[in-house]
C-alpha cells in the first residue's frame, strides 16, 4: 500500500520551469505589410506534471498572434497565454512580455532593376568593364513609404580586390528592413567581366636607326615621339625596358638624299595610334 502511495504522489507532481515560446503571426490582412515586428517569441513560465516536463524542448510549441483586425498603425496587443496550444497538464504561469508591439503599413509591389555593388581594386592593370545579374530586375515588395523611393536594388559587395580574370557567381540581395523580393528563393547569378586596363601612352625621343646600309649614313631628325594604345602593364613594360625598336630600312640605297618612313616595331597586344615626324630625311655619303 505504501509503495502505491509513493507512485501516485511522483506522478502527480509538479515541477515549474521557463521555456521560449517562438511567435506566429497569422493572417495578416491583405495589403497590409509588417514592419515593425514583434520580439521573435515570449518567455513563459510554465507548471507542468514532472514527467510532461521533461517533454517541452520535444513539444514545439508555438504562440498564435492573430493580426487580422489590425489597421495601418502601431498596435501593442495583450500577450494571452490562451493562444498557446498545450497538452493537459501543463499550464502557462507568467508571460513576459505582457503585449507586443507591431507595426503595420500599406504594401506596395515595384519593379527595380538589380545593380552590382563591386568593392576592392582589380590587379594592378586590371578592371572591371561589365556586370550582368540574371534576374536584371525584381519585384519589390514593402512599406508604400520605403518601396517608393528605391530606385534599384544593389547586391551585396562582390570582393574583386587582386583578381586578373572574370568570374560568376551567387550573390544575395541587399534589401532594406521592411522590404522583401517575394518571388527571388535563392541568391541571384552575377557575371563580373575583368580586362586589362587598355590606357594611351606617348614615347618621346626614342632613337632612330638605320638598317642593312654599308656606306655611312645621317638620319633627320634621329629621334622619332610616338603614342601608342595597349595594356597598362605591357606600356608600362615598354617604358621600362625600352623594347620600342624603331629603324629605316637602307638596304640597296646607293649615296644620296632620300626621304623615308620608319619602321616601328611593337608588341601585338598594341597598336600604334600617332608618329612624329613620319617622314626622315635619310644622307647617305659615299665613303
Amino acid at each position: 500500500m505504501g509503495a502505491a502511495i509513493l507512485l501516485l504522489f511522483n506522478c502527480s507532481s509538479s515541477y515549474e520551469t521557463d521555456i521560449f515560446i517562438p511567435i506566429d503571426v497569422q493572417n495578416i490582412p491583405t495589403g497590409l505589410i509588417i514592419t515593425e515586428h514583434p520580439p521573435k517569441g515570449i518567455e513563459a513560465r510554465v507548471r507542468a506534471l514532472e514527467a510532461l516536463a521533461k517533454t517541452l524542448p520535444e513539444m514545439e510549441l508555438r504562440y498564435k498572434m492573430d493580426v487580422s483586425d489590425l489597421l495601418i498603425g502601431v498596435h501593442a496587443i495583450p500577450v494571452n497565454p490562451e493562444n498557446v496550444k498545450l497538452p493537459q497538464g501543463i499550464s502557462i504561469l507568467k508571460v513576459n512580455p505582457s503585449f507586443l508591439t507591431i507595426k503595420m503599413e500599406k504594401e506596395v509591389k515595384k519593379a527595380v532593376p538589380v545593380v552590382i555593388s563591386i568593392s576592392g581594386d582589380p590587379a594592378p592593370g586590371f578592371e572591371v568593364v561589365a556586370t550582368k545579374a540574371e534576374p536584371s530586375f525584381i519585384i519589390l515588395r514593402g512599406s508604400e513609404k520605403i518601396v517608393s523611393q528605391q530606385k534599384e536594388i544593389p547586391t551585396k559587395p562582390i570582393d574583386v580586390n587582386g583578381i586578373s580574370e572574370s568570374f560568376q557567381k551567387k550573390i544575395a540581395l541587399d534589401l532594406l528592413e521592411g522590404t522583401e523580393a517575394p518571388f527571388i528563393s535563392k541568391p541571384i547569378h552575377v557575371e563580373v567581366q575583368i580586362t586589362e586596363r587598355i590606357v594611351s601612352r606617348k614615347f618621346q625621343d626614342i632613337p632612330v636607326e638605320g638598317k642593312g646600309s654599308p656606306y655611312p649614313y645621317k638620319i633627320t631628325p634621329p629621334v622619332i615621339n610616338i603614342v601608342v594604345k595597349g595594356p597598362e602593364n605591357v606600356l608600362a613594360k615598354l617604358q621600362k625596358d625600352k623594347e620600342i625598336k624603331v629603324q629605316i630600312d637602307l638596304n640597296a640605297l646607293k649615296p644620296g638624299i632620300y626621304p623615308r618612313r620608319a619602321i616601328i616595331t611593337l608588341p601585338v597586344t598594341t597598336t600604334l595610334v600617332n608618329v612624329k615626324p613620319k617622314i626622315f630625311t635619310v644622307t647617305i655619303k659615299d665613303g
